[in-house]
């Protein structure tokens, strides 16, 4: 298994060229040397070693820059110790700590010590170019990072909301199944179990043939009932109300007088505001079934060229007392509000509701 290969940065290259750069400097010192040669040569490697060593400001530095040109000014040939310094101001980017020494080695040409300065600028520039580029490289991948610590938040943001949205979802398309069994079944069951209840009534009192009609009432609502529920399974929508026949037809199927009149084209209504006006006048009409007595209900429906307008009355008295609103009344409330319109109740010696639809469908 092979290994990586570890990566090389400036900071490694920088030692390798300082070496390079101190190596020559020995052909100074050996075989013959003076003391300040040697002191001077000690002295430069223990002054880059402390800078390794320790983090001091780049401008302490510049004392040993001085004491190093100081001592050359007796043997000029010591000059060729500066461009070690000159190469560590070039790799740290402080070129104007290099005048001094420059200012040192320019009254003594030395074709050695000049060649080592060349050597030391060009070096040290690449090095603090490449210092540069690293670090610009270095922030990009770190910002990468961040962005990417960023979007894997807002991902995973994203996905909490997205299952509340599907928790949510889940229990509308449940509330919105109640109301479809509710529309559907509420209004055929309730009407035939009070068929049923009538009938058994009837038969206590000896009305043979009038029970006989109730019994027939309620195999129809039955049977009606059945279908309701097989559109519902398959997922067919149910009767929409999409003429006046087919609101004749539910009120033809309640047992106590309706009186029924309607102006206006019914044809311009949108098929969804028919829809709620057929399932909410089917859902006012059974709860007068199951709660009230009446000897007259008026239905009026009018069509403008902005609303639908249905008013239900009543003179029957509550066998409870005040409506309390049930189930039947939260769910047309809600789906008359749904569609931008609105339910109005009032209470008195005639019971009546108000539903008004908009015509336009409603800018959501």
């Amino acid at each position: 298994m092979s290994r990586s290969r570890p990566d090389i940065v400036p900071r490694h290259m920088y030692w390798v060229l300082l070496g390079v750069l101190l190596l020559p400097t020995t052909s100074r010192i050996f075989p013959w040397t003076e003391a300040s040669t040697l002191f001077l040569f000690l002295f430069s490697i223990m002054s880059m070693l402390l800078r390794w060593r320790f983090t001091l400001p780049a401008w302490s530095m510049l004392i040993d820059v001085f004491i190093v040109g100081i001592l050359s000014l007796h043997n000029p040939a010591n000059t060729v110790f500066l461009p070690l310094f000159i190469f560590h101001f070039c790799a740290k980017g402080t070129p104007l700590y290099v005048i001094p020494a420059l200012l040192f080695m320019l009254p003594h040409p030395n074709a050695f010590a000049f060649m080592l300065l060349f050597f030391a600028v060009i070096t040290g520039y690449l090095l603090l170019l490449w210092e540069r580029q690293r670090r610009e490289l270095q922030d990009q991948l770190d910002r990468l990072r961040q962005q990417s610590y960023v979007m894997e938040r807002v991902e995973e943001s994203l996905r909490e909301d997205q299952f509340a949205i599907e928790r949510m979802s889940r229990m509308e398309e449940r509330q919105r199944i109640a109301e479809i069994l509710h529309d559907t079944l509420g209004h055929e069951l309730t009407a035939a179990q009070l068929t049923a209840q009538a009938a058994q009534t009837l038969l206590a009192q000896g009305e043979v043939e009038k029970t006989k009609r109730m019994q027939e009432k309620t195999r129809e609502r039955l049977v009606h009932a059945m279908k309701q529920l097989k559109k519902t399974v398959e997922r067919v929508e149910p009767l929409d109300g999409n003429d006046m026949q087919s609101i004749d037809d539910l009120i033809r199927s309640f047992g106590f007088p309706i009186e029924f009149s309607h102006k206006g084209d019914y044809s311009v209504v949108p098929a969804f505001i028919r829809r709620v006006g057929y399932i909410s006048l089917q859902e006012a009409l059974t709860n007068i079934f199951k709660h009230t007595e009446p000897t007259k209900v008026t239905i009026t429906v009018e069509i403008s060229e902005v609303i639908l307008r249905i008013v239900i009355e009543n003179d029957g008295v509550e066998s409870n007392g005040d409506i309390q609103p049930g189930h039947g009344l939260r769910f047309m409330r809600k789906r008359i509000e749904d569609v931008g319109g609105s339910l109005s109740i009032q209470q008195g010696s005639i019971f009546r509701l108000i539903i008004i639809l908009p015509i336009q469908e409603p800018i959501r």
